[in-house]
């Protein structure tokens, strides 16, 4: 009897469930470097006094080392979606970022360097449903110095999200947090919405907490209108009957996203948010099933599309690089062509101003070459016959 393919297939099984269990060591290990470096954030003049100790410097290193180690390595999570590495390179990046800010002399830029590294873990575990979810590992009374909705960020970068809805829960329903740092309340429902729509993919779950922030006695009346707009934007939503074939998955985004432009009246409007959390969620679905599906390219496009306006609950250069791949998988395409467009407005967007339009050399090169790759490729006429 030939035991060499049953071997084999222990042998593969053994080194992914190793390669499994180094993936959770290092996500627990960044996880406590986290949350060490969160402790001396609650306040700049505590900050100050410890970045400089050779001990949180020690920190630092330990957590850029174990960010580069977790994002250099081939035996990751296994998440198919191209977002992880999207995601994870902009991460890295701002995490060597703060070892190069925490050594200078900007020490609240160092700080806000500290409190944005979350975020970029709440934009990753956030995408759509799945994934581990823990329940009895809080850690975050470490941090009850921290605003509420930075502690409730940790907990869904750590992926406690019953224990972050119930803190953010308890923030929506403050009137003096309405009266006395609106902003932050916003923040609180838009991180509640996200994990409801998202990670937990519940309409009534989304229903109760669309209640609750219209039980808000201090509530604004222009809020009061926008909640009542996601409210509708609820209405049908039911996870269980749809198939989740690749189609069915992109067709079903297609349609909440033209759902979102129909209630938008300017490009950012916010009443179009629960659509697209609802659409982005089924395309990093489908980005996870079907990677290299016939429609993962049009995935990339409508996800640029939808964090045009998410961009509160992801990270602000996401559109940009969904654009980007979408143009470098499909060249020479009309969809390549619609990517470069969306790009190519931002871009001149962000660099014009009451001074005019400067856009740096560099980028106006890059725009070129953009240009020229999602160009219609020019067919060469009949080869002259020698004479």
């Amino acid at each position: 009897m030939n035991t060499r393919p049953a071997l084999l297939l222990l042998a593969l099984f053994s080194t992914s469930a190793q390669a499994d269990e180094r993936w959770k060591i290092s996500m627990r290990t960044l996880e406590n470097s986290l949350q060490n470096l969160l402790v001396e954030t609650s306040s700049a003049k505590r900050f100050a006094a410890a970045v400089d100790k050779e001990t949180y410097q020690k920190e630092i290193s330990r957590f850029v080392t174990t960010t580069a180690e977790i994002l250099d390595r081939k035996d990751s999570s296994g998440d198919k979606d191209p977002s992880i590495g999207l995601i994870g390179t902009l991460f890295k990046e701002e995490a060597q970022h703060l070892k190069w800010a925490s050594q200078g002399k900007n020490k609240e830029y160092a700080r806000h360097l500290v409190l944005s590294l979350q975020q970029y873990c709440v934009a990753c575990h956030t995408r759509s449903p799945g994934g581990i979810e823990f329940s009895s590992r809080s850690g975050a009374e470490k941090l009850d110095g921290l605003e509420p909705t930075e502690k409730a960020a940790y907990l869904v970068s750590t992926r406690q999200f019953d224990l972050a809805l119930k803190e953010l829960q308890t923030q929506i329903a403050s009137p003096k947090l309405v009266t006395e740092d609106l902003d932050q309340w916003e923040r609180a429902s838009r991180l509640a919405l996200s994990v409801s729509i998202r990670v937990k993919n519940d309409p009534k779950a989304t229903a109760n907490l669309l209640k609750e922030m219209l039980g808000n006695p201090n509530l604004p009346d222009y809020l009061k209108a926008q909640i009542e707009s996601w409210n509708q934007s609820i209405v049908g939503w039911n996870p269980t009957a749809m198939p989740k074939t690749e189609k069915s998955l992109n067709s079903e985004a297609n349609k909440l996203i033209n759902e979102a432009k129909k209630k938008q009246e300017y490009s950012m409007d916010p009443s179009a948010q629960v659509y697209l959390l609802r659409a982005s969620a089924l395309l990093h679905e489908q980005l996870q099933k079907y990677p290299k599906g016939k429609l993962s390219t049009s995935a990339l496009y409508q996800l640029g599309l939808a964090y045009e306006t998410l961009e509160s609950v992801g990270l602000y250069e996401l559109k940009d690089y969904y654009y980007l791949l979408c143009m470098r998988e499909a060249p020479h395409s009309t969809l390549g062509r619609s990517c470069y467009r969306q790009y190519e407005r931002g871009v001149y967007e962000g660099y014009t101003g009451s001074g005019g339009t400067h856009i740096p050399t560099e980028l106006v090169a890059r725009l070129k070459e953009l240009r020229e790759l999602t160009s219609p490729e020019k067919k060469s006429g009949p080869s002259k016959p020698n004479l």
